[in-house]
C-alpha cells in the first residue's frame, strides 16, 4: 500500500529522520533467533542545510518476488534509481529491529519511535549479512547494479535486507534499506533458463558461454548478433565468435518436455583481446643475480602496461616492450605482476621469484692423522644447501 500527503518540517542543520516502526515478524523465519520478538523499522532520511540542500534519496525499481523456488537459479533485480544521478553502492544488510512483544516493553508499534542508531535482529547460527538465506551457490549481490544470483535450496521463511546507499563527489548522503520476507517453496517448473553471467570481457571475439539452467531438456540460444541470422545455437554450452567487437543482449531459452518454455537475458561487451603475459625466469641465488622480464602478450597500441614487484613496494611504470630488467633487495619469494589495462578492463598475471642465499658447509671437527687403516666419520654444518652422499 502506498500512503500519500504533504508535510511541511523546518530541517535541523544536520537533516531530520522519519522513522516508522512496528511488530511482529514471522515466528517461522528460519534465519532469526526467536524471530516473534523482532519488528521491523523503516526510515528514510532528510539531509540538513549544512550538507545538501537539494537531494532525493535513490528508490528501488521492481518489487522482487516474495516467493522464491527452492532449486531454481534465481536472479532478483534490486537496482535502484536515484533522481540526482549520484552514485549508488548496493549490498545485503542485517535488518533493523522496531516494534515487539518481547523488547520495546512490548508496544507494536511505538507512539514515538526509537531514535537511530536502530538495533538490528540477531541471526541464527549459520547466518549473517552476507548469507541470510539457505542457498548453494549461495545469494551474491552486484555491488554497482543490484542484481542478486543464488539458488536457494531449503524450503522456509526469511528475514531479508537489502540497502542502497548514494554517495557524491565521496561523501555518503543517505542509505535505502529494503527489509522483505522472503518465502522459498516448492515449485512446479518445467524450464528455468539462466545464464552465467560470469564471463571475462576483453578475451577476444571467441566467447564461451555457460549455461546456469535448472531444469530445460532443450535449449536455444540468440548470440545478438545484429549482422547475421546465423548467430543461435542448440548446444547447452555453446562457443560463438563474433565478427567485430559490439554491445550484445544474449538471450536463453529453456523449453521443457510439454514445450513450456522460459527466458533469460544477459547483456555482453565483446571487446578485444587484453591478456598480459610474462615467462618467468628459474630461481637465482640472490648473490649476483639478475631477472630478465618481457611483455608477451595480446595488447593494443593503446595498452596501457606496468610492471608491480610486491614485498618490496616498487612500482615500475614505464611502457617497456622490450627487455625489462630487475634486482631484487632481499632473498626470499618475490610476486611480480604485469598489467595491462585498456577498453575498460584491467588483466593481470601475477607469478613468483624465487631468490635463495648461497649455501654454506664447515667441518665440525678438524682432520686428524692416523696409521692405515683408518676410518673416521666427519660431520659438515650446512646452511641453505641440500645435502647429498656420493
Amino acid at each position: 500500500m502506498v500512503y500519500t500527503d504533504t508535510i511541511i518540517i523546518d530541517i535541523p542543520p544536520n537533516g531530520v529522520h522519519l522513522v516508522n516502526q512496528r511488530c511482529c515478524r514471522t515466528p517461522s523465519s528460519l534465519n532469526i533467533v526467536n524471530p516473534s520478538q523482532y519488528g521491523s523499522t523503516y526510515s528514510t532520511y532528510i539531509l540538513g542545510y549544512k550538507l545538501f540542500t537539494n537531494n532525493s534519496s535513490p528508490e528501488f525499481n521492481q518489487v522482487p518476488p516474495i516467493a522464491l523456488c527452492v532449486g531454481i537459479y534465481l536472479e532478483l533485480d534490486y537496482s535502484a534509481t536515484d533522481p540526482d544521478s549520484d552514485s549508488l553502492y548496493f549490498d545485503l544488510c542485517t535488518p533493523f529491529h522496531g516494534g515487539g512483544s518481547g523488547f520495546s516493553n512490548g508496544v507494536p508499534q511505538p507512539d514515538t519511535p526509537a531514535a537511530p542508531p536502530f538495533d538490528t535482529v540477531a541471526w541464527s547460527s549459520g547466518f549473517n549479512k552476507g548469507y541470510q538465506l539457505s542457498a548453494s551457490p549461495a545469494f551474491i549481490i552486484d555491488h554497482s547494479k543490484g542484481l542478486i544470483t543464488g539458488r536457494p535450496d531449503q524450503i522456509g521463511t526469511y528475514a531479508f535486507g537489502v540497502c542502497v546507499s548514494e554517495f557524491r563527489d565521496g561523501l555518503k548522503l543517505s542509505e535505502n534499506k529494503r527489509d522483505f520476507q522472503m518465502e522459498v517453496t516448492s515449485c512446479d517448473v518445467e524450464a528455468a533458463a539462466a545464464i552465467d553471467s560470469a564471463v571475462e570481457e576483453c578475451i577476444g571475439l571467441q566467447i564461451q558461454f555457460y549455461n546456469k539452467s535448472t531444469l530445460g531438456e532443450y535449449f536455444y540460444w540468440d548470440f545478438g548478433d545484429l549482422t547475421t541470422i546465423n548467430d543461435t545455437s542448440t548446444s547447452s554450452t555453446p562457443i560463438y565468435t563474433y565478427p567485430d567487437t559490439s554491445f550484445c543482449t544474449i538471450r536463453l531459452i529453456a523449453i521443457g518436455e510439454t514445450g513450456c518454455s522460459d527466458t533469460s537475458y544477459f547483456t555482453y561487451h565483446v571487446r578485444p583481446k587484453i591478456i598480459p603475459e610474462f615467462e618467468v625466469p628459474a630461481p637465482q641465488c640472490f648473490e649476483g643475480h639478475s631477472f630478465d622480464f618481457k611483455h608477451a602478450g595480446h595488447a593494443k597500441n593503446s595498452t596501457y602496461k606496468y610492471w608491480v614487484i610486491q614485498n618490496d613496494t616498487l612500482i615500475i611504470e614505464p611502457d617497456q616492450i622490450g627487455i625489462f630488467n630487475q634486482q631484487f633487495p632481499n632473498p626470499g619469494s618475490h610476486i611480480v605482476q604485469l598489467v595491462y589495462e585498456d577498453f575498460g578492463c584491467v588483466k593481470i598475471q601475477s607469478d613468483t621469484i624465487g631468490l635463495f642465499n648461497k649455501p654454506t658447509m664447515s667441518l665440525v671437527q678438524p682432520f686428524s692423522a692416523m696409521c692405515s687403516p683408518f676410518n673416521q666419520l666427519y660431520s659438515v654444518d650446512t646452511e641453505n644447501a641440500e645435502k647429498r652422499s656420493y
